[in-house]
């Protein structure tokens, strides 16, 4: 994981009026190259969907996270956003019309993109706001390097 406090990057995005807001979601984007042989053109497409990916979300609401360091030619990027499992199909949408249109990626890759709901705090969690977005930070942080572990494994196996 790159070195930032994930909880000072969420506060101002997941607080509302001195709380957490209602519902919060992971959403992954993982783009997959189509030939292993696009090094640096790979690259390049990666960082113009990540260019795309930040316009498709509410800056005050939503989060795309630092990229993430990988270790094989898929490119995950996680946006944290303040909308619930109902809600965030419109934010995925948006995503698969808007960075699956970039012209590099039709012609050299694939775009997934999935969600999962982050539990919120139970109901009279005694915690600080802070610890609780800490709470949040620390979840994001396990299903991130999960999810980046697994597909190491995959990677390594599939080698």
């Amino acid at each position: 994981m790159p070195l930032y406090s994930l909880a000072k990057l969420l506060l101002p995005v997941i607080a509302h009026q001195g709380k957490l807001r209602e519902a919060i979601v992971l959403v992954r984007v993982e783009l997959t190259p189509l030939s292993k042989s696009l090094r640096g053109s790979w690259k390049e497409t990666c960082q113009k969907c990540l260019e795309r990916l930040r316009l498709c979300i509410f800056v005050d609401k939503d989060l795309v996270l630092p990229p993430m360091g990988t270790s094989g030619p898929v490119q995950t990027f996680f946006v944290v956003a303040s909308t619930g499992m109902d809600g965030v199909g419109i934010m995925m949408d948006r995503i698969r019309d808007q960075v699956g249109a970039v012209p590099q990626l039709k012609a050299s890759g694939t775009l997934g993109v999935t969600a999962e709901a982050i539990p919120g705090p139970p109901a009279g969690d005694p915690r600080t706001l802070e610890q609780q977005v800490w709470g949040v930070a620390d979840y994001v942080t396990e299903v991130i390097q999960q999810g980046l572990w697994n597909k190491q494994i995959f990677t390594e196996k599939e080698n």
